[in-house]
Order: structure tokens, then C-alpha cells, then sequence
């Protein structure tokens, strides 16, 4: 039986499959955004950055000063306050402890960071944006006469 997780790269094209796939960044919160720009900074080094796209995905104001244009940003904004006893009730990860901000965001914690992105209010909406941003970068390739690829994308 093969082992679906692994990846191999044939030897005598693994500097094309690396360079010429597109590969999309998705960031949550302050560290994932930081650790994204890095990479982007990375891409731009080594001469990729044109195929290398940032989704940065935060809660909170301000949080997405200072990114660069060409990033994709979504932005989590806290659900209507009449809704959070009913979620948290209703939601299996959320504790009857976890404090649902405003403009502080989710303060660094996972569940609430969930809630924030997942909630009914907004998840279809999220999703939307991140699936169009990602069919958007491969299009972009496929249209590209000087690229015979991509046949897939990397997402991180």
C-alpha cells in the first residue's frame, strides 16, 4: 500500500516543480503573519516571490497595517454579542470561560480564534474569499504561455 503522505520528487525536474508551482500562505493571527512576511521576504530572495501568495487572516483592529498590497487579508470581526451564550452553548470547543472581545481581538486564544473564524455569521464568507484568492493564483499560472504548470498548488 503507498503512503499517501509521502512526496517524491522525480530527480531530473525538482528545481522546475519547486520554482514553477504556485504556492498560496494561509496566516492566522500575529506569529502566522509574521512567519508569512518571512517567507514572502524568502520568496523575493530567491527570485519567486511572483509565485508565492499571502492570505493574512486576523481578528482585532489594525492588525493588517503595514502588510504589503498585494497580500489578501481577512478579517475576523467578532460576532453580534446577543449570539455568544447561544455559541458558546452550542459550540463543542468554546468554554463557558472564554471572554469574546471586540477590538482585542481573540488574545491569543485558539478557541476563540476559532469561534471568530467559524462562527455562522460569517464562515461562508471566509471561506469564499480564501478559495477565490487560491483559485485566483493558479489561474493566473495557467494563463502564463511561459509556464508549463501548475498541474497542482502547494497551500501552507
Amino acid at each position: 500500500m503507498s503512503n499517501t503522505n509521502a512526496v517524491t520528487m522525480p530527480e531530473n525536474s525538482a528545481e522546475d516543480m519547486l520554482t514553477e508551482t504556485p504556492t498560496v500562505l494561509v496566516c492566522a493571527g500575529d506569529g502566522g503573519m509574521k512567519k508569512g512576511e518571512a517567507v514572502l521576504s524568502l520568496a523575493e530572495r530567491e527570485g519567486i516571490a511572483e509565485r508565492v501568495q499571502m492570505i493574512a487572516i486576523n481578528s482585532g483592529s489594525g492588525k493588517f497595517e503595514g502588510l504589503d498590497d498585494d497580500i489578501e487579508t481577512v478579517s475576523l470581526r467578532t460576532p453580534d454579542r446577543r449570539f455568544h451564550d447561544h455559541d458558546k452553548s452550542k459550540s463543542h470547543y468554546l468554554k463557558e470561560t472564554d471572554s469574546i472581545t471586540g477590538a482585542q481581538g481573540t488574545q491569543r486564544n485558539p478557541r476563540v480564534g476559532r469561534y471568530h473564524f467559524d462562527n455562522p455569521e460569517r464562515i461562508g464568507s471566509h471561506h469564499d474569499q480564501i478559495r477565490r484568492t487560491i483559485v485566483e493564483i493558479v489561474e493566473r499560472f495557467q494563463n502564463d504561455p511561459d509556464i508549463d504548470r501548475p498541474s497542482g498548488v502547494n497551500v501552507f
